[in-house]
């Protein structure tokens, strides 16, 4: 359990950008910062290879991964099958907390200053979990959680050249909580699957192959 607990703690801090791609992840540093024993550590790290956050290298030690093509093409497939539905079937989908959480990105958008703008993608991200947590469905609910770590990954390729990307589409998840609010989930549903195979080309275009 306390290998579990510091995994999702570790995958709550790559999606927070506390981690870039490639940065080694030393067990002694490590284990200090989060309190752990190394067998703890290593449990856990063995759990983040599992979902492809970290790769452990031979003779070398554990990395955060550095996603490629391949990669977010799969997680954007992934996000197509899983978000729309959410939209179209979830039974739980809370409207006012995506309202207030679009209304929140758009504040962080208009800011102009670095630390909001790095804000912004944690915020779009709390959107999207809110969609899927529409499900009621703990599983769907980690596994989303997964895909966004990942996710994180990708995105901070994309920042080095477009520090405003994230900004792009606070307005855009601010039109779908709209079309949400107004009963037309199924227009929601495509404008997100179309936008979503749209950003996967986008960031393909800046990943190594």
């Amino acid at each position: 359990m306390r290998a579990q607990h510091l995994a999702a703690q570790l995958r709550t801090d790559i999606s927070d950008a506390r981690f870039a791609p490639g940065d080694q992840l030393q067990e002694v540093h490590i284990a200090q910062r989060y309190d752990v024993s190394r067998n703890t550590l290593r449990e856990a790290f063995a759990m983040l290879a599992a979902h492809n956050l970290v790769e452990r290298i031979p003779n070398r030690g554990v990395f955060i991964a550095t996603p490629d093509r391949a990669s977010a093409r799969d997680l954007y497939a992934a996000r197509a099958a899983l978000e729309p539905a959410a939209i179209l079937w979830g039974e739980h989908l809370d409207v006012d907390k995506l309202t207030a959480t679009t209304e929140r990105a758009r504040e962080l958008a208009q800011a102009d200053d670095s630390d909001s703008l790095r804000a912004v993608g944690s915020v779009n991200q709390d959107f999207h979990r809110l969609i899927v947590a529409g499900m009621g469905s703990p599983f769907l609910d980690k596994t989303m959680d997964n895909l966004l770590a990942q996710m994180r990954l990708c995105f901070l390729a994309v920042l080095k050249e477009e520090p405003t990307f994230h900004s792009n589409y606070a307005t855009f998840n601010a039109h779908l909580s709209e079309l949400i609010a107004h009963g037309e989930g199924a227009t929601a549903a495509e404008e997100l699957r179309r936008s979503l195979a749209e950003t996967c080309e986008h960031i393909c275009d800046v990943l190594p192959r």
